[in-house]
Parts: structure tokens; C-alpha cells; sequence
């Protein structure tokens, strides 16, 4: 979400399914993750911070990024 002419609040959430066979994709536990972040847009790209936790680690991450992802 834009909040300003170069600021940027994000917010993802994601899950997944992981099985070795189609009959147990819904009889495992799903993989859960959330993540919230700022950006702002300078000449060389986005120059962003997150915070995002998952149920698999169990942990809070923190990252920073410059540029584009490809």
C-alpha cells in the first residue's frame, strides 16, 4: 500500500502443503507464514525492511533489501 509519493507498507501472508503422496496433501500440518515490511523507492530501487514469522522455524526474521527481485 502506498503511503506517500515514495513510501510503501506491504503486507503477505502465505501457506503451504507439502506431501509425498496426492491422498495426504490435507492429512499433514500446513506451513503458515506471515510478513510485514516498509519500503522506499530510491533511484537505485526499492531500499526495503521486514519482519516476517512462519510456524515451520518458529522464530521472527528480519531482512533488508536493495533493489528488484527477478
Amino acid at each position: 500500500y502506498r503511503i506517500a509519493t515514495n513510501n510503501f507498507v506491504q503486507l503477505r501472508l502465505a501457506t503451504s502443503l507439502d506431501a509425498d503422496r496426492l491422498g495426504r496433501i490435507l492429512k499433514d500440518r500446513a506451513i503458515v507464514g506471515c510478513q510485514v515490511g516498509y519500503c522506499y523507492r530510491t533511484m537505485f530501487g526499492p531500499l526495503g525492511a521486514s519482519f516476517g514469522w512462519s510456524n515451520h522455524t518458529q522464530s521472527v526474521c528480519f531482512y533488508i533489501n536493495l533493489g528488484f527481485e527477478f
